[in-house]
C-alpha cells in the first residue's frame, strides 16, 4: 500500500495539510489494517473516511479515543460508529451536524465507562465490551455470566480516554434478584454488541434472538404456530409441542448424517477411479510416432477419440480403470475433415493445433508392438527436469497500447486520464494492473488492481478475480480477505471453499484448509454438485496433498487407503470467475495428441477429470503421471456464455504444476480475459527432459 505521510501543524497553521490534501490522488481500495500498523503518537485519532474498508476492516480496538468524521451520504455509518465506539470516541456525521456541533463534540470531553477488569475465571461474556459514553444521572448496567458463587469485578471510568476513577464490586449468585429476567437482559446487551457489526454477525444475532425469545427486527416476522414452524426456525417449542419436536429433530439429524455419508461415499468412489488411473501402466506411442498422433486421428480436439480405430492402434488399459465418468457430454463432428478444420486455433499462435495434414501416415506404421512399448518405458527417466514458459498475456487493448507509448515516468498519469473513460470497466483495471506489475511497478499495480473492490457491485465474480490475482502475486493476507468475502456471499458454491482453502494452504494454515476441503466433500448440497461434477474428488485429492505438508491433518471420515498422495509429473488446473460460461481446457502432448472433454484419456495417460459445460467456474483439471520427453502445450477454448455479463470479459486463471505432490513441485499461473467466443488461447508451454 501507499506510505503514510506525517504533517506537523505548528501554531494552528494548517496550510501544509491543505496543500497536501490538494495533491492527493484518490485511486484504489481502502485497507483498514493500516490503522493497526501505524504508530499513533497523538492523544486522539480523527478518521476522515466513508468507512468503506474494501480491503479488510481495521482490527480490534485502537488504544486511543477515535473520532470518525464523514460528509459522505453513502458512508458506512454503522461501521464508522462501531470504530469510534471501540476507541471510546464518537461518530461525527456532517450531513446531520453543523460544523459548530462537530467542533463541540471534538472539544468536549465525555465521561464514559472504559472497561471491566476481573479475574480470568470469574466471568465470561461480559457486556458492554467496549467503552460507553455516560450521561449525568444515567443508570449503567453491566451483565455477564458468573463462573463461581462469588467473584470481584472492577469497573473503570474516565474522560477522553484517560481513567479517572474505578469501583470494585463483589457479585454473589445468592444475591440474584429473581424478579428480573437477567438472562434476557444479558442477551439483549450481547445482541446490541453483535449489532455493531450486523453484516458479519447477523446469523449469530438471529440465533441469540431465537434462543432467548428476544423481540428484534431480525426475528419480528417469525410466526410460530405449529411444530413445523418451530422446526423450520430451530426454536425450542412450548411444552405441548416438545415430544413431537424432539422426535422429529432426532430423525432430521439421522437423515443429515446419512446424506453426509452418501456424499463421502460418492467422493471415495470417484477417488478410487483416480487411484486406479494412477496405478495403470499406459502403452504410450512407439518412438517413431513422436509428433504424429494428429495424423492418425487420435488427436482428440473437436474430433472423436474413436478415430484411432482399435484395429490399427490397440490400447490395452487395465480393466480396473476407465476414463472419468460424470462429464457433460457434448456432440463432436464425426468426420475426419471436421476434426482438422479448426481455424479458431489461430489465436493460440500455433497453426499445428488446426493444421490439415497433407498426407496421412500409414496407420500400420504407427501401431506399436508390446516390445517397443516396454523398451520405451524402461529407458524413460524417473523424474525428468521440467521447464515451464507461460505465454505472456497481451489482450491487445487500445488503452494498453496508449500506455506502452508513454515514457515510464508518465504512465501513471496517463492511466488516470484513461480511467475517466473506462472507470466502470473492471477489465480495464485488471489489464492495466497486470501491465504495471509486469513492468516492475508492483505498488502501482496493486493500487490499480484494488479498484475492483471499490466498484460497489458487491460482486462475488469481481472479488474472486481479485482474490486469485492477490494469491498469484503472493499478497496472501489480501487474498484471504477477498476469498472470505466470496465465501460469505456464495457459501452454497463448492468453489468458494476451495478458493479460500488454496489461500490458507499458501499461508500454512493447513488445518482450516483441510476443514474447508472436507466441507466440499461431505456437506455441499447435491443440487450444486450436479453442476460441478467430480469437484468432491478433486478437493479430496488436494486435501490429501495437505498431509504431505502437515502430518497432523486428521480426517477420520476418510479411510486410510483413500488418504493417499498421488504425485504426478504434470497437473493443469483452470478456473474462471463466472457461472453459465463454457470454457474447455486442453493439453497437447509431444505426440500431438490432445486431452480434453472429447478425449478424456490419452495414450500416454493424460487424464481429463470433468467438463463443466454451463455450470461455470471450474476447476477443470488434466493430469499426467509420467511425462514423456518433449514439449507440451496448454490451451483454453472459450465456447461462450449463456448469460449477459455485467462485469466485463470472463477472467480465467490457469495453474500449471510440474512434479505435483513432490518436494520438487513448481507452479506457474496466468490470468487472462476472454471475450471472443469460439477462440483458443495458448496459455503456456512446458518441456520435459529438454
Amino acid at each position: 500500500g501507499d506510505v503514510a505521510r506525517t504533517i506537523i501543524i505548528e501554531n494552528g497553521d494548517i496550510a501544509p495539510l491543505l496543500k497536501e490534501l490538494e495533491t492527493v490522488v484518490y485511486d484504489g481500495g481502502t485497507r483498514g489494517a493500516f490503522f493497526n500498523q501505524h504508530r499513533w503518537v497523538g492523544e486522539e485519532i480523527w478518521v476522515f473516511s466513508d468507512g468503506l474498508f474494501t480491503l479488510g476492516d481495521p482490527a480490534e480496538l485502537l488504544k486511543k479515543p477515535v473520532y470518525t468524521i464523514t460528509s459522505n451520504a453513502s458512508a458506512d455509518f454503522d461501521g464508522l460508529r462501531r470504530m469510534a465506539a471501540k476507541g471510546g470516541g464518537n461518530l461525527i456525521n456532517l450531513n446531520r451536524q453543523t460544523n459548530q456541533e462537530a467542533v463541540a463534540t471534538l472539544t468536549t470531553a465525555t465521561f464514559q465507562f472504559m472497561e471491566a477488569d476481573f479475574g480470568r475465571n470469574a466471568f465470561k461474556d461480559v457486556y458492554p465490551a467496549t467503552p460507553q459514553p455516560l450521561a449525568i444521572g444515567e443508570v449503567f448496567t453491566l451483565t455477564g455470566r458468573i463462573q463461581a458463587p462469588e467473584a470481584d469485578v472492577t469497573l473503570k471510568f474516565g474522560v477522553g480516554g484517560r481513567q479517572t476513577g474505578e469501583e470494585l464490586l463483589t457479585v454473589r449468585t445468592m444475591d440474584a434478584n429473581e424478579t428480573i429476567d437477567l438472562e434476557r437482559r444479558w442477551a439483549y446487551q450481547k445482541y446490541a454488541y453483535l449489532g455493531m457489526d450486523q453484516e458479519r454477525n447477523q446469523g449469530s444475532m438471529v440465533e441469540l434472538a431465537k434462543a432467548f425469545t428476544l423481540v428484534t427486527p431480525l426475528t419480528s416476522l417469525i410466526v410460530l404456530e405449529t411444530v413445523d414452524d418451530y422446526l423450520e426456525h430451530q426454536i425450542f417449542p412450548p411444552e405441548e409441542f416438545q415430544e413431537e419436536y424432539l422426535a422429529r429433530i432426532t430423525e432430521q439429524e439421522k437423515q443429515t448424517e446419512r446424506t453426509r455419508q452418501d456424499h463421502i461415499n460418492q467422493a471415495l468412489a470417484e477417488y478410487q477411479e483416480r487411484i486406479d488411473w494412477w496405478n495403470t501402466d499406459f502403452p504410450g506411442w512407439p518412438k517413431n510416432a513422436l509428433g504424429q498422433a494428429e495424423d492418425t486421428g487420435a488427436s482428440g480436439g473437436f474430433g472423436s477419440a474413436d478415430d484411432w480405430g482399435e484395429e490399427e492402434v490397440e490400447i490395452e488399459y487395465d480393466e480396473a480403470y476407465a476414463a472419468p465418468t460424470g462429464s457433460v457430454e457434448r456432440s463432436a463432428p464425426a468426420s475426419d475433415e471436421a476434426s482438422y478444420e479448426m481455424d479458431s486455433f489461430g489465436m493460440a499462435d500455433d497453426d499445428s493445433w488446426g493444421e490439415e495434414p497433407s498426407a496421412r501416415t500409414d496407420r500400420a506404421q504407427m501401431a506399436a508392438t508390446e516390445a517397443m512399448r516396454m523398451e520405451e518405458s524402461s529407458t524413460e527417466p524417473v523424474a525428468m527436469a521440467a521447464s515451464v514458459e507461460i505465454q505472456a498475456w497481451d489482450p491487445e487493448r487500445s488503452y494498453l497500447e496508449t500506455l506502452k507509448a508513454e515514457a515510464s515516468k508518465d504512465r501513471y498519469m496517463k492511466y488516470l486520464e484513461l480511467r475517466e473513460e473506462h472507470e466502470d470497466a473492471p477489465g480495464f483495471y485488471l489489464d492495466v494492473a497486470i501491465y504495471f506489475h509486469e513492468e516492475g511497478e508492483e505498488a502501482l499495480g496493486l493500487r490499480i488492481l484494488s479498484n475492483l473492490a471499490e466498484m460497489k457491485l458487491n460482486s462475488d465474480e469481481l472479488l474472486r478475480v481479485l482474490g486469485h490475482q492477490y494469491r498469484q502475486w503472493e499478497k496472501l493476507e489480501l487474498a484471504e480477505v477477498m476469498m472470505r468475502k466470496v465465501l460469505d456471499l456464495r457459501e452454497e458454491l463448492p468453489q468458494s471453499y476451495r478458493d479460500l482453502a488454496l489461500v490458507l494452504t499458501a499461508q500454512g494454515e493447513y488445518e482450516e484448509a483441510a476443514e474447508l476441503y472436507m466441507h466440499v466433500v461431505a456437506e455441499i448440497d447435491d443440487d450444486y454438485l450436479s453442476r460441478f461434477p467430480r469437484i468432491r474428488e478433486l478437493c479430496l485429492y488436494e486435501l490429501n496433498q495437505l498431509r504431505e505438508l502437515d502430518g497432523n491433518i486428521r480426517t477420520p471420515d476418510i479411510p486410510q487407503d483413500k488418504q493417499t498422495n498421488l504425485p504426478v509429473d504434470v497437473r493443469v488446473v483452470m478456473t474462471w470467475n463466472v457461472s453459465d460460461v463454457d470454457i474447455d481446457l486442453w493439453l497437447k502432448d509431444p505426440y500431438r495428441e490432445r486431452t480434453g472433454y472429447s478425449n478424456t484419456l490419452s495414450r500416454i495417460g493424460s487424464r481429463y477429470t470433468s467438463d463443466y459445460t454451463g455450470g461455470g467456474l471450474g476447476p477443470e483439471e488434466i493430469m499426467l503421471k509420467e511425462a514423456k520427453k518433449g514439449t507440451y502445450e496448454v490451451v483454453a477454448h472459450y465456447y461462450g456464455s449463456s448469460a449477459q455479463r455485467l462485469v466485463g470479459p470472463v477472467t480465467v486463471q490457469v495453474a500449471i504444476y510440474t512434479h505435483y505432490g513432490t518436494e520438487n513441485q513448481e507452479m506457474q499461473e496466468l490470468t487472462l480475459q476472454l471475450e471472443d467466443q469460439e477462440d483458443d488461447y495458448l496459455v503456456g508451454t512446458f518441456e520435459f527432459g529438454g
